[in-house]
């Protein structure tokens, strides 16, 4: 075990994670200090694989990965964009899912549940600005996936408006209860 101690924090290190602790009364913590255009990180291993997980930041590109399984799952940019299990983002947020993968019994990419309890009753709020010089702003695209748009949902002045859909893509709006 090795502790580093600059000044009595008055906590305890956790039992199971207690091989290295760094302690301070103070603003603590650790640099990790590399080349230019090197990479800095922290590997998580173990006896079949000593980098199966990982942080790592890239001084050369400025970009922060995060691994998991020995591959990059997640990427935040020097921009702020977030790619998650592809390494470019082409949006402020991407996420890729590649067709090979079973693990999603049900198919869908993403789910926002929330349960209500009774305080939180609200779902997905959209804000976005002018797409176009028409003033239309265009809040949902409905794309296959070689991004041809099959349909979007717009609004102007206060008017939502359901884009033109495909006849294989028709868009169905239930009557209000």
């Amino acid at each position: 075990e090795l502790h580093v101690k600059s000044a009595d924090s008055g906590a305890s290190a956790n039992a199971n994670f207690d091989d290295v602790v760094i302690e301070g009364s103070d603003h603590t913590g650790i640099s990790i200090l590399s080349g230019t255009a090197k990479e800095g990180g922290i590997l998580f291993g173990d006896s079949d694989d000593d980098n199966v997980g990982f942080l790592a930041y890239d001084h050369n590109t400025n970009v922060f990965m995060f691994g998991v399984n020995a591959s990059e799952r997640l990427r935040i940019h020097n921009d702020g964009r977030i790619s998650i299990a592809n390494t470019s983002a082409t949006r402020q947020l991407y996420v890729y899912v590649n067709n090979s993968r079973t693990q999603y019994s049900d198919g869908w990419l993403a789910r926002f549940h929330n349960d209500g309890n009774a305080v939180n009753l609200y779902g997905i709020e959209i804000f976005c600005g002018n797409y176009d010089a028409s003033s239309t702003n265009y809040a949902v695209r409905f794309c296959t996936g070689n991004d041809t748009e099959q349909g979007n949902i717009s609004f102007s002045s206060g008017t939502v408006s359901y884009g033109t859909f495909t006849a294989n893509h028709p868009c169905i709006i239930p009557d209000a209860d």
